[in-house]
């Protein structure tokens, strides 16, 4: 049905998948729509077995269709009646009870931990030109297990840009100067760690960040304006792992938004619902439309300020009138001064099986950001194919990007090696390799093969980043808990680091490489 206040109208053609589902909200409706990676888990009330109907409540966003049959599906979850198989609970809040299949073993000695909390930490300081916190140190402190917040009960101020939670376990915000080092922070709801709005040079150092709801790391700045708050930040020599585990799937291990000029290196990044690291911004023509532009255009449930929350007091009077009236239309030159994403250095990090849920994207991914961000010598692998996705995936609107020395393996087919749109311009893109390629498994589009990335049979490229990133890790004792890197022939270099060798050679414009 149509979106409405009392939330979206869902008929079910099965009306028996009702039947002993309860209309008090404990269920949820976890569903793909649109595309692969636009998800929600909207929370059904009103719902009627007879009629095979309820009601999706989601402030998060509303049901729309799915741009193919394939890029669908949807499921219900915590209902007593949907717990069948072990490693199963669901909750029942009008009896207060718990129903817990333990995945093995006797009932007696399980554990179950319910968390009440959103946040464990949360550093706070004034917007605008208000006190800001500093110079706080957090360090050696382990932080486990919170909530998330129920979709239809978020706060207007929550962005809801690109699908996924934006609160923390550790939520900093209006911060400077700030480090968090040598904690863990592990089963959160949400993301682990948050910069929100204000947070320059804050420091985010050999961490272990795992098993979270939605994604690793946000930097998280103001909505597109002329506001330019959150940059010069850190994020090197920690451990991400397991992201997406609360039904968050889109969110990535580091998630940069409208946020520049921060360094990110070093990093272990593993089994990712989708990228490892993201860049991004907004859409030049969503933003020539008025309900994204300023709130009070609700449809339904769902207010589409909430996308991108623009900070249009930083705008001028006359633009936001020709917004209304239908007589301006941003491009891709007249947007580039409202986004904040540039300048940033993302190097020398190594991604381990992006795409452990979804299956497009990237292994590292822009979109719609600003200019002069450097993606530099990361190392990138994955055990399965990547057939809808460029590995490193340059969307809409990236340019002025730099690409180079990067080495990525990946034993399956993919779509592109470096993936850019014919349109961008000012892209820097070379010496980029795959390595250990199978004939097999060669790309299905192979654009920019030969420039901007080359097919190198041999395993010596990998090998030779690997050796350079893991000497400067393990001059820090190595990445917090010592965990497995996962690329095959390397875990054994964590005993015996061999010295970094001669770089790459540049090779001339060809199609296949044999390493000798």
């Amino acid at each position: 049905g149509p979106p409405d206040p009392k939330g979206q109208l869902v008929t079910f053609p099965d009306k028996s998948l009702l039947a002993h589902v309860p209309s008090n909200g404990d269920t949820e409706m976890v569903l793909v729509l649109a595309q692969f990676g636009k998800m929600a888990n909207g929370v059904l009330k009103s719902v009627d077995p007879e009629k095979g109907t309820a009601r999706w409540n989601d402030t998060m966003q509303n049901i729309v269709p799915s741009r193919n049959i394939h890029a669908r599906g949807y499921r219900l979850e915590n209902a007593l009646c949907f717990l069948d198989e072990p490693g199963e609970w669901a909750v029942d809040s009008a009896e207060g009870r718990v129903y817990y299949w333990p995945p093995e073993g006797e009932m007696e000695g399980a554990v179950a931990e319910a968390p009440l909390l959103y946040e464990l930490i949360r550093l706070e300081g004034k917007e605008g030109k208000g006190p800001k916190v500093r110079f706080v140190e957090i360090r050696g402190l382990t932080l486990s297990c919170t909530d998330r917040l129920p979709e239809d009960q978020w706060p207007r101020s929550w962005l809801r840009r690109q699908w996924e939670i934006p609160d923390g376990a550790l939520y900093i915000s209006n911060a400077e100067d700030c480090v968090v080092e040598g904690c863990r922070i592990l089963d959160p709801g949400g993301y682990g760690i948050v910069l929100h709005h204000h947070a320059r040079r804050c420091r985010i150092l050999g961490n272990e960040v795992g098993r979270t709801g939605a994604g690793g790391i946000f930097l998280e700045g103001y909505g597109p304006g002329f506001t330019d708050a959150n940059n010069h930040n850190i994020v090197a020599f920690n451990w991400f792992h397991d992201h997406g585990l609360g039904n968050y799937w889109h969110s990535p291990g580091i998630q940069i938004y409208q946020s520049g000029y921060n360094l990110v290196e070093y990093n272990l990044i593993q089994r990712s619902a989708y990228n490892g690291i993201s860049t991004t911004g907004a859409d030049p023509n969503r933003l020539s439309r008025i309900e994204y532009v300023e709130p009070g255009h609700a449809r339904g449930q769902w207010d589409p300020w909430t996308v991108y929350e623009p900070k249009t007091e930083d705008w001028p009077r006359d633009l936001l009138e020709k917004i209304r009236k239908g007589e301006f239309k941003f491009d891709r030159e007249t947007v580039k001064p409202f986004l904040q994403s540039n300048g940033n250095l993302v190097q020398n990090n190594v991604i381990v099986e992006p795409h452990s849920t979804l299956n497009e994207g990237g292994a590292i991914y822009a979109w719609c950001c600003g200019r002069w961000n450097v993606w530099r010598a990361n190392l990138i692998y994955k055990s399965r194919g990547m057939p809808a996705s460029s590995v490193i995936a340059l969307d809409d609107l990236v340019e002025f990007t730099t690409v180079e020395d990067n080495v990525f393996r990946v034993d399956g087919v993919i779509l592109d090696g470096v993936g850019v749109r014919p349109a961008e311009r000012g892209d820097i893109l070379r010496n980029n390799f795959r390595a250990c390629f199978d004939p097999r498994f060669a790309a299905r589009r192979k654009r920019g093969l030969g420039k901007a990335w080359i097919n190198v049979k041999g395993r010596a490229p990998l090998d030779r980043l690997y050796r350079s990133i893991w000497s400067a890790v393990l001059s820090r004792g190595g990445w917090p808990g010592s965990p497995r890197v996962g690329i095959p022939g390397l875990d054994d270099e964590h005993s015996t680091v061999k010295p970094p060798q001669a770089p790459v050679k540049k090779t001339k414009d060809t199609r296949d490489v044999i390493d000798k």
